[in-house]
């Protein structure tokens, strides 16, 4: 009912943040997606992190930003549960960015495929 009313096609509050209902609503928002932008695309090395309290619009903004990038210039990993271990979080990374499930579960065997990784991009 509320859909018509407001000319709305899908559900502007699903549970997973979609990039195509984001409205421009806090400078601060934007601010941080024009600086994470800037620290990726004019930045040499670049690891870019976004905190804040929940609901504020980090993954919705970090989709948005995802979604600029170019994919084949770019290698990225998207960790959205941050309730991990390192071993666990180190073979999530290299999943993401080797597009390969990460076997080994030895700090020093994940440390080692994760800087050869880093090296040959």
């Amino acid at each position: 009912m509320y859909y018509e009313y407001w000319g709305l096609k899908k559900s502007p509050f699903d549970n997973v943040p979609d990039p195509t209902m984001y409205v421009e609503s806090h400078a601060s928002v934007e601010n941080a997606i024009a600086e994470t932008l800037f620290a990726i695309e004019e930045g040499n090395d670049c690891l870019a992190v976004i905190v804040g309290e929940i609901g504020l619009g980090k993954t919705l903004s970090l989709r948005l930003i995802l979604d600029s990038l170019q994919p084949e210039r770019y290698k990225i990993a998207f960790i959205t549960n941050p309730d991990m271990s390192f071993v666990q979080l180190l073979r999530e990374i290299i999943g993401q960015l080797t597009g390969q499930p990460c076997e080994t579960k030895r700090r020093s065997e994940l440390l080692e495929i994760f800087n050869k990784f880093l090296f040959q991009t």
